[in-house]
């Protein structure tokens, strides 16, 4: 690749744009498929690190249309991400389950899973990776 072509690979002005003009539709169209905020916007960020990457290859009258596909396949890829999480903390949670004695016991546990879960859908998405990483 040549230099001028790895030039024209970036274009701020362009990307920004974009930014300016798709951002919020984006962001609401990412939501619709999350459900967090914080998940959200860590796709709008991933698919406008691709559009810097390789916005340059698109056709700028098929922008919106690319921006969108990307936005979705990264939103499918954390969505994926997060069902594993979800499978793993539902396994610890039956092996809880197996091992308690009583009904009562039961219930605090599934009780305890479910608040851990939900702290961690508030966690930052900084402090949430941290959390997932020692976990796992």
């Amino acid at each position: 690749m040549s230099s001028t072509e790895d030039e024209a690979s970036f274009d701020p002005a362009s990307i920004g744009g974009h930014y300016v003009a798709y951002a919020d539709s984006l962001r609401a169209f990412l939501f619709g498929l999350l459900r967090n905020r914080d998940l959200a916007n860590e796709a709008l960020q991933a698919t406008f690190g691709i559009a810097v990457q390789k916005g340059a290859e698109v056709n700028a009258a098929s922008i919106r249309s690319w921006l969108f596909q990307v936005a979705y396949n990264e939103a499918m890829g954390i969505r994926r991400r997060e069902g594993i999480e979800s499978r793993n903390l539902e396994r610890l949670s039956w092996i809880s389950r197996k091992r308690s004695e009583t009904p009562e016991e039961d219930l605090v546990r599934r009780e305890s899973v479910r608040r851990v879960r939900d702290a961690m859908r508030e966690l930052p998405t900084e402090q949430l990776q941290v959390v997932q990483l020692r976990i796992y």
